[in-house]
């Protein structure tokens, strides 16, 4: 669905900007309290963002998928707002996902990421396939398959996000 897979790109600067800014940071010699810091204003930032755009969705839903579907295509409609409605509560997910990639890479761990799409790849593969096939849940057990894969990718992220600053402390 247009509406989901594609809004949480316009949140992509905020990923680019925290690599940007950790990576000077490391680059100038500055405290790690200094980079800590900007990962966790754009984790706030990505959450605020996907909280607002989930918000979009719940309440502008329909409305925005007519426009997308036009006249030709408004048959889909319903379907799809089954689907944007409960991806909707992933968002803030998504749009901190990337970020939190992002700030991990920024810090030259690339197996955090790595591990994280994997994770996400294989659940959402798995939970989609078991929920639309075994339950007939049909598009709604695809966006709930979807919806745990992005926020298991993203509870991980974070908690290796964690992991690792508590190390860097001791």
């Amino acid at each position: 669905c247009t509406l989901i897979d594609s809004s949480s790109y316009l949140f992509m600067f905020i990923a680019t900007a925290a690599t940007n800014m950790v990576v000077s940071s490391t680059a100038n010699g500055e405290e790690e309290k200094i980079s800590e810091r900007i990962v966790s204003e754009a984790l706030f930032l990505a959450l605020l963002c996907g909280v607002g755009l989930a918000t979009l969705v719940l309440l502008a839903g329909q409305p925005l998928l007519l426009a997308i579907a036009g006249k030709a295509s408004a048959s889909v409609v319903p379907s799809a707002l089954q689907y944007a409605t409960i991806r909707a509560f992933g968002q803030p997910f998504v749009v901190m996902a990337s970020v939190a990639r992002a700030a991990a890479l920024a810090r030259k761990d690339t197996r955090g990421p790595l591990v994280s799409v994997a994770l996400a790849s294989l659940l959402n593969f798995v939970g989609t396939t078991s929920l639309v096939r075994l339950t007939g849940l049909g598009i709604r057990g695809a966006a709930i398959g979807t919806l745990v894969a992005d926020i298991a990718a993203t509870t991980f992220l974070l908690t290796r996000i964690r992991t690792s600053r508590t190390k860097r402390q001791n």
